[in-house]
């Protein structure tokens, strides 16, 4: 039913944007639930202090904080017990917040609207219907009728259910909810009966009072009895990760790339723990790519009207959620976040690094320069050691651009550096390699045929050539490169000796790979999922082994279940614990050694 044609839920027989929902009601509401938001986060962002983080786990208790913990993941139970805490056993503190804010605005109303916001008071009640942005609730023991605002739902489902403590808006049965709220389908409302029947044998006759004393009992039965709330088994969302699968599968089908977008989607997903509530997951995907091209994570290739179709969702909900998404951004995420994906773990890229630029650097600086002793020398490369180099000659600045090009993190500025390179020197090898990713891996093969090979260069070559001969099935003809390598050297490039491992099972020597794993130093994702294909290839007990390749990167297990074809070895990706680029690359090393054993 259209919102202009659904009577109002007061009864008066009138349309609802003529009664209760009048523009003028609808405009203070907003104005106060806003203002109340920003008192409630600031309230939360100050407790509780360690000395009330104490009282509160005391409150608690051991056993039933034990229990809490069996159930529910740590982020979610502080909250959780946060607000139990504040707005229910102990208000004390939340009142003074709100008496330190009514002295920061001098306004009657304003001291009586906070004033009616300390006595919080906890909602139980069933989801009738939807007016605009308001959940339009009836109290499931009382009947009593609320307009409540502030209810971020991502799917609205009448019947369901909504527990959460609520705080009085400004017109008659408007209410805001205060921070957050339990969200439970229909046919679980015989889970709270224990709850009325909890009441009806307390010595209490006003709820309110029954749940000061007892709604810690009442959320552990709820939590113990719910399966939904119980947290995933492998500590992740599943949901949340064929999420981002799809949102790669997008990338790919769109040619674009961006990992600072799935940086923010991912952190986004994990964070707001809402994905249960989506009725049409895709249209998160739609949105996030609607919001990325607005803020130009990636170019604008399609319009959320395609998006849209495409995922047959209505572009009305793709820019609803891409505000949602915009928000989180603007506000909650952490932007040192970008950062922290370059400073990563280990680089498996095949693209020239900042060493390699500047021992390019530091060798044009030198060449022209006459030194009588080694001495001199060192201490001019001191001195040098900060100072960029300023190219004269043509091929040199294409040089210089093309290391810039290897290093820029965004894909459009990456080519436009690389294209740079090509105008100064149409022949320069580094920039050809670049803008030849989008190529066949034989015209990318056919570039590095006569790429000259130095000390400098020669590990990032040999890789680059390396995993695309691997992607081809060429494993002898990959093998014969790492060769030349000397083994000691070998040893010390991690991935490199990785592949090495690999390519000598992958052609039936499987000695060096069970050598590597016996050896190997370095804990990481990749290492724990050679681990398991290895046990898996001799039909050993793998069960444990690939719990702890799941723990390690979930991701690859998704693109494994999928029977996805790997993406290509990363170029100029940096690769953390855990996330999806380092999936990526894992999936590219170990998925002909799964074909070699399921054959």
């Amino acid at each position: 039913m259209a919102y202009e044609e659904l009577l109002c839920p007061c009864q008066s027989g009138k349309k609802a944007s003529m009664c209760c929902f009048v523009k003028k009601n609808n405009t203070f509401e907003k104005h106060w639930t806003a203002i109340k938001g920003r008192v409630v986060q600031t309230f939360l962002s100050e407790h509780p202090t360690e000395e009330e983080l104490i009282a509160l786990q005391q409150w608690v208790g051991i056993e039933r904080l034990q229990c809490f913990e069996e159930q529910i993941d740590s982020a979610t139970l502080q909250h959780l017990l946060t607000d139990l805490y504040f707005f229910t056993e102990n208000r004390l503190e939340w009142g003074y917040h709100l008496i330190e804010q009514m002295k920061a605005i001098v306004q009657p109303k304003t001291h009586l609207i906070l004033s009616s916001w300390q006595t919080p008071y906890y909602f139980v009640g069933r989801m009738k219907s939807f007016y605009e942005d308001y959940v339009i609730a009836e109290h499931i023991w009382t009947g009593e009728c609320i307009y409540l605002a502030d209810v971020d739902l991502e799917d609205q489902v009448e019947g369901n259910l909504i527990l959460g403590h609520v705080v009085p808006g400004v017109n008659e049965r408007f209410y805001g909810l205060l921070s957050s709220a339990i969200i439970l389908e229909a046919s679980q409302e015989i889970l709270l009966d224990s709850w009325f029947h909890r009441f009806e044998q307390s010595k209490h006759e006003e709820l309110e009072a029954f749940f000061k004393e007892s709604l810690l009992d009442c959320l552990l039965d709820l939590i113990t009895e719910n399966p939904v709330l119980q947290p995933d088994e492998k500590g992740m969302n599943v949901e949340a990760l064929q999420l981002i699968v799809n949102l790669d599968m997008l990338f790919l089908d769109l040619d674009v790339k961006s990992d600072r977008l799935t940086c923010l989607f991912f952190n986004y997903l994990m964070e707001e723990q809402r994905i249960e509530h989506v009725r049409k997951k895709q249209a998160l995907i739609a949105a996030v790519l609607d919001f990325g091209m607005r803020y130009d994570f990636v170019p604008r290739v399609i319009t959320q009207k395609r998006l849209g179709t495409i995922f047959d969702v209505s572009p009305s909900t793709i820019a609803r959620y891409s505000k949602k998404i915009s928000m989180y951004f603007e506000q909650d995420f952490d932007v040192f976040m970008f950062d922290k994906i370059r400073q990563a773990i280990y680089f498996v890229g095949t693209d020239a690094t900042m060493d390699e630029f500047k021992q390019w650097q530091m060798h044009k600086h030198l060449e022209k320069m006459i030194f009588t002793n080694d001495l001199d020398e060192k201490r001019m490369e001191k001195k040098l050691e900060h100072i960029p180099y300023k190219p004269i000659k043509k091929h040199e600045k294409a040089q210089k651009y093309a290391y810039e090009a290897f290093l820029e993190d965004g894909e459009r500025k990456r080519y436009e550096l690389a294209r740079l390179a090509l105008n100064y020197d149409p022949n320069n090898h580094d920039a050809q390699i670049i803008l030849s990713e989008y190529e066949t891996a034989d015209e990318r093969l056919a570039i590095l045929q006569d790429y000259p090979i130095t000390m400098l260069n020669r590990n990032r070559i040999y890789l680059l050539k390396t995993t695309l001969l691997y992607q081809q099935g060429r494993f002898e003809e990959a093998l014969a490169i790492l060769s030349d390598i000397p083994f000691n050297e070998l040893r010390q490039h991690t991935i490199l000796y990785y592949f090495y491992a690999c390519l000598h099972f992958l052609i039936d020597q499987p000695k060096i790979l069970e050598d590597l794993l016996q050896t190997a130093i370095e804990d990481t994702a990749l290492f724990r999922w050679l681990t398991w294909v290895f046990m898996l290839a001799y039909q050993l007990d793998e069960e444990d082994y690939a719990m702890q390749a799941i723990q390690a990167n979930p991701f690859v297990q998704k693109y494994i279940e999928m029977q996805m074809e790997p993406y290509s070895f990363p170029t100029h990706q940096f690769c953390a614990k855990g996330d999806p680029n380092e999936a990526k690359m894992i999936h590219f090393v170990i998925h002909p050694l799964l074909q070699k054993i399921q054959k």
